[in-house]
């Protein structure tokens, strides 16, 4: 009929128009570039409007997509210079903390490296006889006198060369005194770190026993008793073996050191090493951390604003 449209007219219309809208915003926003350069889509704020809140820029390339049109790659990140400028101040407050704990660990390295050396000296000199001498930690000493082996420590979960096992603590009456001391005779291997028979390790008569003074906790043996009935502990501490003991016992306990003429079981152990401890590698841990700390911050708060990451391609 004539001054009416058919719907074969009136969908084409439909069509062209909704192509030409979806084409506007990007032909109006993009800088026409040359293949393969990277530009930016600028979605602007419809005609008629006073006030529009700002879209966040994304990069797009010009580079025809697999449809054709262009491709939104990344959207561009954004950081305010306040926050750039709080995310730094954090950085290097973090990187001041890890410097003072690495300063804090060389520290202890020197007080390690002095203790090493008083040790070092007291085991240099000519044992002291016990209980004559008050013995301080490190100090060669010698003791004589018969082992109460119906009164041994038996210390539980521990490991020497990868072998699990059990030390053996044995209190030693000493001539011509009504006092004992702790005597740490050695490593016996076990499977479970805590079964063993002592009947087999016992050492009858007098005995000359020489190593080294080590201090005794004063307290959390964590006694407990096996499915052999024989009670272990955590540790040896200087209370509960002077209550299971029915006689005075030192402050000490006394390491025994290898010798030719000693029984193959309990192994006896070297004294403890006299090294740096783990103090060297912490503090390098802790200034690596500080470093590691002061380059990020450095390359936060330098980035230009609106630096997007690198495209590839």
């Amino acid at each position: 009929m004539p001054g009416r449209a058919t719907p074969w007219a009136r969908r084409s219309s439909a069509t062209a128009a909704a192509s030409t809208r979806a084409a506007v915003p990007i032909t109006r926003a993009c800088r026409i570039a040359p293949p393969g350069a990277s530009v930016l889509f600028e979605p602007q704020p419809p005609q008629g409007k006073a006030s529009v809140r700002p879209r966040r820029r994304r990069t797009i390339s010009s580079a025809p997509g697999p449809y054709g049109p262009p491709t939104v790659l990344a959207e561009r990140h954004r950081m305010s210079t306040r926050a750039r400028l709080v995310f730094a101040v954090f950085m290097v407050l973090t990187a001041a903390l890890c410097t003072r704990l690495g300063l804090w660990q060389l520290s202890r390295l020197r007080e390690r490296r002095a203790r090493n050396a008083e040790l070092a000296a007291g085991r240099a000199l000519a044992p002291v006889r016990l209980p004559g001498v008050a013995a301080p930690e490190g100090r060669a000493v010698e003791a004589i006198g018969t082992y109460d082996h119906d009164r041994e420590f038996v210390v539980r979960g521990q490991v020497v060369r990868e072998a699990p096992g059990v030390l053996v603590v044995t209190p030693l009456r000493l001539a011509g005194s009504d006092s004992a001391v702790l005597v740490l005779r050695g490593f016996v291997p076990s499977a479970d770190a805590r079964t063993v028979t002592l009947d087999s390790l016992r050492e009858p008569g007098e005995q000359v026993v020489r190593g080294v003074a080590e201090a005794v906790a004063a307290t959390g043996a964590e006694a407990s008793t096996g499915s052999d009935g024989r009670t272990t502990v955590r540790r040896i501490a200087l209370d509960a073996a002077r209550l299971a003991l029915p006689y005075p016992v030192l402050g000490v306990m006394v390491r025994q050191l290898p010798a030719a003429g000693l029984p193959a079981l309990p192994r006896r152990l070297e004294a403890r090493p006299l090294d740096d401890g783990p103090h060297r590698n912490y503090a390098i841990q802790w200034f690596a951390f500080a470093l590691t700390a002061l380059v990020v911050g450095g390359v936060v708060a330098l980035r230009r604003d609106g630096e997007a990451p690198a495209v590839p391609g």
